[in-house]
């Protein structure tokens, strides 16, 4: 096996050693198709209203 998570909750994560078990983690189930374009968008819009990029 490869090792990686894909298809595992963060609880199975944390159960394999794979995680810390005081670490701060959430679970997403969803599409990624979906969620991948979500995420960026929030991260873009937040880099801009702090004024770490800027569009020319």
């Amino acid at each position: 096996t490869s090792g990686s998570m894909s298809g595992a909750t963060t609880k199975e994560a944390k159960s394999w050693g794979k995680v810390k078990d005081d670490s701060d983690s959430i679970t997403v189930i969803g599409d990624a198709t979906i969620l991948f374009p979500l995420a960026i968008s929030y991260a873009l819009e937040k880099l801009l209203n702090e004024n770490l990029i800027r569009v020319e």
